[in-house]
């Protein structure tokens, strides 16, 4: 992921573009530490300790850069940790310790798998293949559909900003031989859907964006829950909503396609002819292929034991206590690193000096801080968990509409996470999910789940994530269709999760525990 700093954004954006950027980072550069200073300097808030309001003044001072970006997101994610520390809300280890956190070390292995897969180019290939498929005929809304699908899968596996790079040049590729040309309806339908495609994949799977392990993570350390998701549990949980809201991308797409705007030839002989230059699958690719359905079926593992053998089989047990995400990701990375290509000159699948140029140390260093602020501004002792909870029973009371919450909820941060980075929004608004969705009755795990989907439904604008910025820089994308037609799938977004994704999550996440 591209974490740039502002002249670096410069070429991408208008006039109007800069002097807002230069506005927003100027004055969220001197109002985040200014925030800090006033959170230490007024009387406790109702339910807040005298180092919750610590706490509360390290997370104003946070938030507010993440969403200014003064400085890039990472570093201030990375600043986040030795505030903890200096204002002695954390000890050093524990500050510091959301370093080794599995969710880093799942990324990581994951980020090299992905290098693997990348570097022998098998994501390339099972792509052009279903894109030479019987399945598109040779019909261009065929070929949208199918190249779609594929991104959406592929997004699952890597992360969304690795694939929207990747099918964005595919696409151009697909484009030049189609000759389809800048501002045509059919070019801005497909690079739009890249962009929808990439955020949409991304909530498959617990790896598919850095929100969905971050607020895996919050749910994993908050006292007295300790909730462990499993990687299927997570991917069912969302599959119907990730179904019904690509249902609702393809028929947005459909909406602004004319049938001229259809009248293109698809070059699925010029596609068949580059698989036949890729040739058999190499032994690279097989390695790839073969560490990736390695780490899935490790990482599902204590799933299929439970079902087969029991939650409290004692193998089971073993399994669930061992067999950590992070702990798979980093063996299946190391054993890339062990496997031959050609053994009399010890070159083998992947090698260091290859495999850390793919590694997004920056998400790495946001997710580690965003675990450390989520889980800290939620804890009731040293954050504001009672606070959330003393503000909702206050002014909304047990007899508060639970639809409402929801609904209102769900739209608060597709809105937000239009204008301000999804990590920040999983930051503020997991920690609150989980401690006042029982004052309305609500799941917390399951709105929890719900509000790192939400934040990744943003489809409206170039800055509202990377993929977005991605496709808008191809030139075949207009902001005001952009705009348009993403704040109509969003809406369809918000009335889907509320009414679908919600209740497949209450169901898929039970809370309270069996024994609780």
């Amino acid at each position: 992921m591209s974490w740039k700093d502002l002249y670096e954004l410069t070429p991408q954006l208008t006039a109007g573009e800069i002097r807002f950027e230069k506005a927003k980072r100027g004055v969220g550069l001197f109002l985040g530490p200014a925030c800090f200073v006033l959170a230490l300097l007024v009387p406790p808030l109702p339910e807040v300790t005298l180092l919750g309001m610590r706490t509360l003044a390290i997370f104003s001072w946070i938030i507010i850069w993440w969403v200014t970006e003064p400085i890039p997101i990472p570093v201030t994610a990375l600043l986040s940790m030795p505030l903890f520390v200096l204002c002695g809300v954390l000890p050093l280890e524990k500050a510091f310790g959301y370093w080794s956190h599995w969710a880093v070390l799942f990324l990581l292995g994951a980020f090299i798998i992905g290098h693997a897969m990348q570097k022998y180019g098998l994501t390339r290939r099972f792509s052009l293949m279903l894109m030479a498929s019987k399945l598109v005929g040779g019909d261009p809304w065929r070929l949208l559909v199918v190249f779609l699908l594929a991104n959406t899968v592929v997004t699952a596996i890597l992360s969304n900003t690795v694939t929207s790079v990747l099918f964005l040049s595919m696409g151009l590729g697909l484009l030049e031989i189609m000759k389809v040309k800048p501002g045509s309806a059919y070019g801005m339908a497909m690079f739009l859907g890249v962009a929808w495609a990439s955020n949409l994949g991304a909530v498959l799977t617990p790896g598919g964006t850095p929100t969905n392990l971050i607020a895996i993570g919050i749910m994993g350390e908050m006292e007295p829950m300790g909730y462990r998701i499993g990687y299927f549990q997570w991917f069912w949980g969302n599959l119907p909503f990730t179904i019904l809201q690509a249902v609702a991308m393809f028929l947005v797409l459909r909406l602004f396609l004319r049938r001229e705007d259809l009248n293109y030839e698809v070059p699925q002989e010029a596609i068949r002819e580059e698989i036949r230059h890729l040739g058999p699958f190499s032994l690279g690719e097989k390695y790839a292929l073969g560490a990736l359905f390695s780490a899935l079926f490790l990482w599902v593992l204590p799933e299929l034991t439970s079902v087969v053998m029991g939650r409290s089989h004692p193998i089971t047990a073993l399994i669930y206590e061992r067999l950590n995400w992070g702990l798979v990701g980093l063996v299946v990375a190391v054993a890339l690193f062990l496997l031959p290509i050609d053994w009399k000159t010890r070159k083998f699948a992947v090698t260091w000096s290859e495999a850390v140029k793919d590694i997004e140390w920056g998400t790495m260093a946001l997710i580690a801080g965003a675990l450390a602020v989520g889980t800290t501004v939620g804890d009731k002792e040293v954050g504001l968990g009672g606070f959330f909870s003393y503000v909702v029973t206050s002014f909304a009371g047990p007899d508060v509409s639970r639809y409402l919450f929801l609904l209102g909820t769900i739209t608060l941060a597709v809105v937000l996470t239009n204008m301000v980075t999804n990590v920040a929004i999983i930051s503020f608004l997991g920690p609150i999910a989980l401690s006042v969705a029982p004052i309305v009755e609500l799941n917390p795990i399951a709105l929890t789940v719900i509000v790192s989907v939400a934040s990744c439904i943003s489809y409206s604008l170039p800055m509202a994530n990377p993929p977005c910025s991605i496709v808008f820089a191809s030139g075949y994308v207009r902001i005001l269709p952009m705009f348009i037609r993403g704040m109509i799938l969003s809406l369809i977004g918000i009335v889907l999760l509320s009414f679908v994704g919600y209740p497949v999550a209450d169901w898929a996440f039970p809370w309270p525990l069996p024994g609780n």
